[in-house]
């Protein structure tokens, strides 16, 4: 870490989302607005704080000059995470890092991999425990009338509320499994008890390992509030039918 302490770094600026500190400085000044635009990016707005649980570190690099390239370099704490002569390229990384850690390491929520898509006024949240992916069924839900809150993940608060959703839009109505291990032509429904919708919601998260109470308890909120059914695959737009099916 010494070793790059010493690069020699000018401005900076910290972001507090989940509960977690991080900063993130940069040798120019120039680069501070750029990193303001990864941060607005993320919907994190900058706090005045210096200490962080995490620091990255943005070098730009140098105009070019004749016979030697000028790298610009990103660090995560010591570890050095690109290297490239393009600076939109090394954004690019930090933003999907940045994103990634937040994710992982998030104090106050847990991250769960997965789509909510609102219909009929009510919201179905659909986590992704297996291997198959959901792009097809969001477009049979969106054929059916649905819009999509939230494409590829969501957040559980310890109480088991959603969170980050629209404040006006509805409570959700259905988490729904899709299982991937039994596939059928026609498609079949099992309802889960709060037990089992709580195991696989675990096994769906970004971030349960880190903190694995917060995970239990956010996931067994989440469960004991909303029914939980399981779909063997089928095709997406079978499992839409029945998802739909399940509002009537």
């Amino acid at each position: 870490m010494e070793k790059v302490d010493r690069l020699g770094w000018a401005v900076g600026l910290t972001l507090a989302p989940y509960g977690l500190k991080v900063g993130i400085r940069t040798n120019e000044p120039v680069g501070l607005e750029r990193l303001r635009e990864v941060a607005a990016g993320l919907s994190m707005d900058p706090i005045d704080q210096e200490e962080v649980h995490l620091l990255y570190s943005l070098k730009i690099a140098k105009p070019q000059s004749k016979g030697r390239r000028h790298y610009n370099l990103l660090y995560l704490n010591a570890s050095q995470l690109a290297r490239s002569l393009d600076l939109n390229e090394v954004l690019t990384t930090l933003t999907e890092s940045l994103d990634q850690m937040l994710k992982i390491q998030a104090k106050d929520r847990l991250f769960v991999n997965g789509s909510v898509v609102s219909i009929q006024q009510r919201l179905i949240v659909l986590p992704k425990t297996g291997e198959s992916d959901q792009d097809d069924l969001l477009l049979s839900l969106q054929a059916l009338g649905a819009s999509i809150v939230s494409p590829t993940n969501f957040a559980i608060g310890p109480d088991g509320s959603l969170l980050g959703t629209n404040q006006n839009q509805p409570s959700p109505a259905l988490v729904c499994f899709v299982d991937d291990t039994q596939q059928s032509p026609t498609a079949s429904v099992r309802e889960l008890s709060p037990g089992e919708s709580s195991l696989y919601l675990l096994s769906a998260s970004v971030n349960s390992r880190t903190d694995p109470a917060l995970g239990l308890k956010s996931a067994a909120g989440l469960a004991q509030q909303v029914p939980s059914v399981s779909i063997s695959e089928s095709s997406s737009q079978v499992i839409a039918d029945l998802i739909l099916g399940r509002l009537s």
